[in-house]
């Protein structure tokens, strides 16, 4: 899948672990890392006055323009840019688990997308509008 994707996407790892834990896990999981483009770990976050980290992918802006940028996360309040988020649902160690291939042909739909953040929340306005 990730192969996929880079053929089309520029792919990029934002976790709100430390790096350390970040590239010990895609060490483990991609050794060769030739598809992904930037891995952003804590040290790339916002902390707030709350003591808690988000993301910002303000930082990816320098040579992209914001709406390009798609965001994968299970975790929408631990982002600023909500309309910029794909929402997924947590890995919970099901080896039956089939989202991905239908994440991937979602991503997919983006290729001709001028706007993702219009799009994404048109896609997920009815999702969005039952979060608490």
């Amino acid at each position: 899948m990730l192969r996929t994707l880079s053929q089309h996407f520029e792919l990029c790892i934002f976790s709100l672990g430390h790096p350390n834990y970040v590239n010990g896990c895609i060490n483990m999981l991609l050794p060769d890392k030739k598809v992904i483009r930037h891995i952003l770990s804590r040290e790339h976050t916002q902390k707030l006055a709350t003591g808690e980290f988000v993301k910002d992918i303000s930082i990816l802006y320098q040579d992209r323009m914001p709406d390009s940028i798609i965001m994968v996360d299970n975790k929408e309040e631990g982002i600023l840019q909500i309309k910029n988020v794909v929402p997924i649902p947590d890995y919970e160690g099901n080896l039956n688990d089939r989202y991905m291939p239908i994440l991937e042909s979602y991503l997919m739909t983006f290729l001709d997308c001028d706007d993702a953040p219009a799009k994404i929340e048109k896609d997920f306005k009815e999702r969005r509008s039952k979060s608490p």
